[in-house]
C-alpha cells in the first residue's frame, strides 16, 4: 500500500464522479430554493464535505483515508441542526474513527493486516453505516435540513464505510459471514421499522440503514460487481427522495404520512417524479437498481434471504405510495427546483443511456425540452405539445393501414442504428414500396398543419417551428452521430 492517487482504479473512479454528479444537483437544488439562501455556513461545509469525500474515494493512502473520515464526520457535527443530534452523531461517529485510526497505525507498521485490524475496520464500518445496535445516531440525524440529509447521511458519507469494505475485500475474508449476518439483520430491523413509523423523513432514515445492511450483505456474499452498481443507484434515488420529500413537506408543513394521507396527486410533476423513485428503491425493470440484480449469482438459501429483505423493502415503498398519492388531476407547473431531482430520477432510471454518451446527451436534450418553462415565454405549454401529439397519433393512425408498417418500421430502425446498414437504400425501398399510402398521408397530414399554423400568431409559429426543429436534430444525434 502506497500513498498518492490511483486515477485507473475504475471503482474509484466511478463513484468519485457519481459523488461529483450528487453533490452538483443537491447544491443545484440548494441554490434554486430560497430558503436556504442565507445559509452560508451550510454551503461552506458542503464545500469542506465534498473535498473530503472525494479525498476519501480517491486516494490509496489508508492515512488519507483517515483524514477524509475525520473531517466527513466533523462536517457533519456542525451542519445538523439540533445540538442533542449532532452532539449524539459526533460522540458515535468516534467509535468508528477511534477503530480506524489504530487499525491504520497498526497496519502502517507492520506492513500487514491481521485479523485484529481487519475486525477494528468492520467496527468503523458498522458504526459509519448505522448497522444494528449502532443506527439511531442517523435516525437522530434527520433533524438536519433536507439537504444535509440527502448529501451527508444518504448518499454519500453513509456509503463511505461499505465503499471502503467493497474497496478492500481480501482483507474482510475471514469475516465474510459476519458481515453477511450484520448486514441481514440490520436490513430486516430497519424494514421493520419503516413499516411502523408514521414520520416520513425517519422512513427514509430507516430505508438507509436497510439499503446500507443489503449493501453489506452483497460484500458479504461477494457480489461485488452487483454491490457497487447498488452503491451507485442508491446514491441517486435516496438523495432525490429527500429533496422530493422537503418540497413535499413545503407544500403541507408536516412529515406525518397520516396528515399527508392522499395529499399528493399522482397526476402533477411532483407526484411523477416521486412514483419513479420509490419504483427505482424497489428495483423495477428500466431502473439501474434492477441492473444491478443482473450481476447476482446466488444459492438457494441466499436467494431465500434476498427475497426476504426484497419483500420488506417493497413492503414499506408501497405502503408509502398508497398513503401520499391521490389519482386526481393537477396542472403539470413547472418548478426549477424539480430539475436536479429530475436529473437524478432519470440518472437512475435508464441507465443504459448511462453507458452510451451520445444517447445519454440526447435523452437529456429532450428532457430539457420538456422541462423548459414554456410559460415563461408567455406561450402556454398545451399550445406546444398538443398539437405535436395529434400529429403523432394522426401519423399513428394512418400508419396503421399501411400492411406491416409496425414491422417495417423496426426493420429501418434496426438497420439504421444497429447493423449500421445503408440506410439510405432502406430509406428507398420503404417509400417506393408504399408510395402511394405515404403520398395521401403527407398531404392529409400537410394540410392539417397549415390549417393549425394559419390560426396562429407569428410567435406560436416561430416558436412551434424552433421546437420541432430542435427535436429533429436531438433524433439525429442520437441514431446517427
Amino acid at each position: 500500500m502506497h500513498g498518492g492517487w490511483l486515477w485507473w482504479q475504475s471503482a474509484s473512479m466511478h463513484f468519485g464522479v457519481v459523488v461529483a454528479w450528487v453533490s452538483a444537483q443537491i447544491a443545484l437544488f440548494c441554490h434554486l430554493q430560497k430558503p436556504f439562501h442565507h445559509h452560508k455556513t451550510m454551503f461552506f461545509f458542503f464545500s469542506i464535505f465534498y473535498i473530503a469525500m472525494q479525498t476519501f474515494v480517491l486516494s490509496t493512502s489508508l492515512l488519507w483515508k483517515f483524514i477524509a473520515w475525520e473531517w466527513m464526520g466533523l462536517c457533519s457535527f456542525f451542519l445538523i441542526a439540533s445540538r442533542w443530534a449532532s452532539a449524539q452523531a459526533w460522540a458515535i461517529n468516534q467509535i468508528a474513527e477511534s477503530a480506524f485510526l489504530i487499525a491504520t497505525a497498526g497496519f502502517l507498521v507492520y506492513k500487514k493486516v491481521f485479523p485484529w485490524m481487519a475486525w477494528l475496520w468492520f467496527l468503523a464500518v458498522a458504526v459509519k453505516a448505522a448497522q444494528v445496535v449502532f443506527q439511531r445516531w442517523l435516525i437522530d440525524a434527520m433533524e438536519g435540513p433536507a439537504p444535509v440529509s440527502a448529501l451527508l447521511h444518504s448518499a454519500t458519507m453513509v456509503a463511505a464505510g461499505a465503499f471502503f469494505l467493497i474497496q478492500y475485500t481480501p482483507w474482510f475474508q475471514s469475516l465474510l459471514p459476519v458481515i453477511q449476518i450484520v448486514g441481514f439483520l440490520s436490513a430486516c430491523i430497519a424494514s421493520l421499522y419503516a413499516l411502523t413509523t408514521l414520520h416520513l423523513k425517519r422512513l427514509l432514515a430507516y430505508s438507509t440503514i436497510a439499503h446500507l445492511g443489503f449493501l453489506l450483505w452483497l460484500a458479504g456474499i461477494q457480489a461485488l460487481q452487483a454491490a457497487t452498481y447498488y452503491l451507485y443507484s442508491h446514491a441517486f434515488f435516496k438523495a432525490a427522495l429527500f429533496l422530493v420529500t422537503h418540497l413535499i413537506y413545503q407544500q403541507h408543513q408536516t412529515y406525518d404520512l397520516e396528515k399527508l394521507k392522499k395529499k399528493l396527486p399522482l397526476r402533477s410533476s411532483l407526484g411523477i417524479l416521486n412514483l419513479l423513485l420509490w419504483c427505482a428503491l424497489m428495483g423495477l425493470p428500466f431502473t439501474l437498481n434492477y441492473h444491478a440484480k443482473t450481476f447476482l449469482t446466488l444459492s438457494t438459501t441466499q436467494t431465500f434471504l434476498f427475497l426476504i429483505m426484497q419483500g420488506l423493502s417493497c413492503a414499506y415503498a408501497l405502503r408509502v405510495l398508497f398513503q401520499l398519492h391521490v389519482w386526481r388531476p393537477a396542472p403539470l407547473s413547472f418548478d426549477y427546483s424539480l430539475l436536479p431531482i429530475a436529473f437524478l430520477t432519470l440518472t437512475n432510471l435508464f441507465p443504459t443511456f448511462i453507458f452510451s454518451l451520445k444517447t445519454f446527451i440526447g435523452l437529456l436534450f429532450g428532457v430539457g425540452l420538456f422541462l423548459f418553462p414554456w410559460k415563461r415565454l408567455s406561450l402556454p405549454t398545451w399550445n406546444i405539445w398538443l398539437p405535436l401529439w395529434k400529429t403523432l397519433k394522426f401519423i399513428a393512425v394512418q400508419g396503421n393501414k399501411i400492411e406491416g408498417w409496425e414491422q417495417k418500421c423496426w426493420n429501418f430502425l434496426h438497420a439504421c442504428v444497429v447493423q449500421k446498414a445503408n440506410y439510405i437504400s432502406q430509406v428507398e425501398d420503404f417509400i417506393f414500396g408504399n408510395i402511394e399510402r405515404l403520398t395521401i398521408l403527407a398531404t392529409t397530414l400537410g394540410s392539417k398543419m397549415l390549417r393549425y399554423w394559419y390560426t396562429q400568431p407569428l410567435s406560436t409559429l416561430l416558436r412551434w417551428t424552433l421546437l420541432w426543429l430542435l427535436i429533429i436534430l436531438g433524433v439525429l444525434w442520437m441514431l446517427w452521430f
